[in-house]
């Protein structure tokens, strides 16, 4: 029997479902295109987004209205094209759709939560087709709401791990799923344009146990990520039954793995799938549907044949089989790390990151300062990664360059590059070397704060050094984050810089616990914070002995900032990441919010990377001041936090 529309009818109504999407304002065009492949991926026998959802591998998502009305007309006499083909596109909306809140609850995916404006497009727009042939005044409309609201608190009980933990041990109560209101949706609008309502309740009911039945073997292959992601599902629920394993606390995931080989559990967990299936097909031929009936008859055979060839022999015995039943999958988290990695090594010299002039600074056509790959090459240091060659030569162009932070002799000299120098020093190839070359601009740099009693952004009266000639790139003077990496540096370097340390961070100190974030004047305000945070670990455990008062004053102001960053929302994966890494440095990682790390872990690029966002203020054509920002930076910024042990989230509300 044919178990589609004709094709030609199929290919028309993809027509419109094209141009639907293809009108589009550009921004929601690009998330459907997106939608369009990951569909396409997960639901297409071919690969391609036209041909989802057909074939006995996938439930019949499209196809419902077609089958139903073709169904019905044994019974009415009556044809529907415009019907199916409008129902056609409420149903290829609400497949989206589900696609869309899916990828939102996924905190190891990449769908991000700007995509909650096409969640409602894409509502709207279904339930407006579904209007085209569904009377306002029908009963329809009753039902449409209840479904939708049944589905929406669906998503909130998943979302919440209270109602969650309050599932119990029940298998059942574990399988939901997402296409159930979709089907329902369509099957009961392609009833009420033939007047027949009232087999609604039938009809639904089939269904469900069609979308149970697909989904129990989805999330038999998925279980692997979900265990890792701490999702129950069906098949987890199952073994863990099965096993006597409680499910509080949530089990880990080799242990579900190994019960699910002890117990046999796949084939059990495949046979109730084709159970539900045969209850399917036995109400099919009930309504005397034929076009249902035949597909899950052919749908039931292919169940069982991949059953038998899963399950062969007493159960335990086919388990090396049984287990390629569960794809099993890399955790989100090393892989991100692996990936992330991979970029930041890719280029040692790290010049994607240098902060590069090409607008006449200085009278050249290019200028350059590498300081940022300072802060990469410290992060990847304390990840522990081998990057000594790099730090070589990072340490010998910075004393060639006689401290300046722009490549060029009427730079100034910075304490930034200071700091980034005698930070980077002790993991040197022989980090002795370099003991002497700091000398001179150290004790230039001791004159300058022995004089303003402050650590300065901008030394002056160095040897061997010239007065810029323009005072605009001079920027960010009376930065206490500058004064704060000095400080992380200078506490450690040789050659008796108490003085220097104990005037500079009392003076930090006095400023932080009078404007606690304000102190920071040219770096973003999260990443100051971490950064405060950690120098002012250094200084209480110091031997420069700052005054108790001021340590503790300027505690309690970066714990006041802290508690108020904390509550705001983030909405960039730098914010993110630069958040956790100040509960970090707070020794406060009980603060963490998961989706911070959900932030960071889906806008991660496929190199690996994340695309540059603003870090400091630098100059730029004529007077003018810009964001410099680096994709190597931010990378590396993302790529810490994730590696300081945070845990990707176990579900995300929609």
């Amino acid at each position: 029997m044919e178990l589609e529309a004709d094709p030609r009818l199929f290919s028309r109504w993809w027509d419109d479902v094209d141009r639907l999407f293809g009108a589009l304002p550009p921004a929601l065009f690009r998330q459907i295109k997106l939608l369009e492949y990951d569909l396409a991926l997960r639901y297409s026998p071919t690969g391609q987004f036209h041909d989802i959802f057909s074939g006995p591998d996938h439930p019949p998502v499209l196809s419902v209205p077609s089958w139903l009305l073709s169904d019905l007309a044994i019974h009415s006499g009556t044809t529907g094209t415009e019907t199916e083909r409008r129902l056609f596109g409420a149903s290829a909306l609400l497949a989206v759709r589900v696609q869309t809140i899916e990828g939102l609850r996924d905190a190891g995916g990449f769908t991000t939560g700007d995509r909650i404006a096409l969640v409602q497009w894409l509502s709207d727009r279904a339930s407006g087709e579904i209007a085209r042939v569904v009377s306002r005044d029908s009963s329809y409309w009753d039902e449409y709401e209840a479904i939708t609201g049944e589905d929406a608190g669906r998503l909130a009980a998943s979302a919440d791990p209270d109602l969650v933990a309050g599932a119990g041990d029940d298998p059942e109560a574990y399988l939901v799923s997402a296409f159930t209101a979709p089907l329902r949706l369509v099957a009961l609008a392609a009833l009420a344009a033939v007047d027949r309502l009232e087999w609604g309740t039938r009809v639904a009911e089939m269904l469900d146990k069609v979308a149970q039945a697909y989904q129990v073997i989805g999330d038999l292959a998925s279980m692997h990520r979900d265990l890792e992601l701490g999702h129950v599902s069906y098949p987890a629920a199952f073994i863990a039954r099965a096993a006597g394993i409680p499910l509080r606390p949530a089990p880990r995931t080799e242990v579900i793995l190994g019960a699910m080989v002890v117990t046999g559990s796949v084939g059990p967990i495949m046979e109730s799938a084709v159970d539900r299936l045969r209850s399917a097909r036995d109400i099919a031929i009930e309504l005397n549907l034929p076009t249902f009936a035949a597909f899950l008859s052919d749908a039931e055979a292919h169940f069982e044949g991949t059953l038998a060839s899963w399950t062969v022999g007493r159960p335990g015995e086919g388990s090396a089989r049984s287990a390629a039943a569960v794809r099993i999958s890399t955790p989100t988290l090393p892989q991100a790390l692996g990936m992330a990695e991979g970029f930041l090594l890719a280029d040692p010299t790290f010049r994607e990151s240098w902060e590069t002039h090409r607008e006449g600074m200085l009278g050249r056509s290019e200028v350059a300062s590498r300081f940022p790959a300072g802060l990469i090459l410290e992060i990847l240091c304390r990840r522990g990664l081998d990057v000594r060659g790099a730090i070589d030569e990072f340490l010998d162009f910075t004393v060639a360059n006689a401290f300046r932070y722009y490549d060029h002799p009427r730079s100034g000299v910075d304490s930034d590059t200071i700091g980034a120098f005698l930070r980077l020093r002790p993991h040197a190839t022989e980090s002795g070397v370099y003991d002497r070359t700091a000398t001179a601009v150290l004790e230039c740099l001791d004159r300058n704060v022995q004089e303003s009693g402050a650590i300065p952004v901008w030394l002056t009266g160095c040897a061997g050094g010239e007065e810029s000639e323009s005072t605009v790139i001079a920027l960010g003077e009376g930065c206490g984050t500058v004064a704060a990496h000095l400080l992380l540096g200078l506490a450690r370097a040789p050659g008796g810089h108490e003085a220097t340390v104990t005037i500079g961070g009392e003076s930090l100190l006095e400023r932080i616990g009078s404007v606690g974030l304000a102190a920071n004047v040219n770096y973003p305000p999260l990443y100051a914070l971490g950064t405060f945070f950690r120098a002012l670990g250094l200084l209480a455990a110091s031997d420069a002995h700052a005054p108790t008062g001021s340590i503790e004053s300027a505690r309690a102001s970066l714990n006041d900032e802290l508690r108020r960053v904390v509550s705001r929302r983030r909405v960039t994966a730098q914010d993110g990441a630069l958040l956790m890494l100040a509960c970090h440095e707070a020794n406060r990682e009980d603060l963490i919010d998961p989706a911070w790390v959900e932030q960071v872990l889906k806008r991660q690029r496929s190199d690996g990377s994340w695309v540059g966002e603003p870090f400091a203020a630098a100059p730029n054509r004529g007077r003018s001041v810009s964001w410099y920002s680096s994709t190597l930076l931010t990378t590396a910024l993302c790529y810490d936090a994730l590696a300081r042990g945070a845990k990707p989230p176990a579900a995300v509300t929609v």
